[in-house]
């Protein structure tokens, strides 16, 4: 039996609909959902409710997988997670005083979803009370978005970056010959911090980033068509790069709707 628990994989924060609002599913149906999904265990951590033990092991005899009883304590460092107690004093809110309990039962306290509420502020002399912190919560796929952001993202960067000026008439102040506002989807704008309104951000460098697209709205109909979208940008780019290998001091000039202003 030693060697069949080297290797787990275990939900360790699991909500059902019998204890907690936070789920929709009864406990054989997510224990199912998770056994489907290869998991190999469950800890159930209702709030503020323990499993009884012999409840959590006759829904592991029924689905097959390890499930275990754990509990989601509501206290005023937010909500912890809490493995191995066998009861939970009612009404326990208070965190040293869990930490007590913990420690008389052998039992380990872990930080939950620290990162959901940004208005929870954890001191940092209150994160010697666990024994951890739930590094990932909810959505695996967002976890993927966060940490592998640089690596689908950076070609995106890339053809944004290099084309804000490339190509275009250099040696002028007006910013409207220099610089390209390129028109982006709501998505592409907002995860390049609405940076594609360029020919805006220079001309007017006070303004924040969230409100270039209301300061493009009010100015538009002083400044140059903007290119649509990526692959519209590159298509007005790509045949002003080979004309410039032939002739190497051309510089493209777009039409502006004041050339006067220029």
């Amino acid at each position: 039996m030693a060697g069949r628990f080297t290797n787990m994989l275990i939900d360790m924060h699991t909500h059902t609909s019998v204890y907690s609002t936070d789920s929709n599913l009864l406990p054989h149906e997510a224990l199912a959902r998770a056994a489907e999904r290869g998991l190999d265990g469950v800890i159930l951590t209702e709030h503020d409710v323990v499993w009884p033990a012999e409840r959590a092991a006759r829904l592991s005899e029924q689905v097959g997988i390890l499930v275990l009883p754990g509990v989601e304590v509501t206290t005023e460092l937010g909500h912890i997670l809490v493995y191995g107690l066998k009861e939970l004093i009612p009404r326990i809110t208070d965190s040293k005083r869990l930490r007590a309990l913990c420690d008389e039962q052998q039992a380990l306290m872990y930080l939950a979803h620290p990162a959901r509420d940004p208005g929870l502020r954890v001191p940092r002399a209150a994160m010697e009370l666990f024994d951890g912190v739930e590094g990932l919560n909810g959505w695996w796929m967002l976890a993927v978005l966060v940490t592998f952001g640089s690596f689908y993202a950076g070609g995106f960067q890339y053809l944004l970056n290099v084309a804000q000026h490339i190509g275009l008439t250099d040696n002028t102040p007006d910013y409207r010959i220099n610089t390209r506002t390129i028109a982006l989807n709501p998505i592409l704008a907002f995860l390049y911090w609405q940076m594609n309104y360029h020919i805006e951000h220079h001309m007017y460098a006070a303004v924040p980033f969230y409100n270039l697209p209301e300061l493009h709205r009010i100015v538009k109909h002083d400044m140059p068509e903007p290119c649509q979208g990526i692959t519209g940008t590159w298509r007005q780019i790509i045949p002003i790069l080979r004309r410039q290998q032939i002739e190497p001091d051309y510089q493209f000039a777009p039409e502006v709707p004041n050339p006067q202003m220029s």
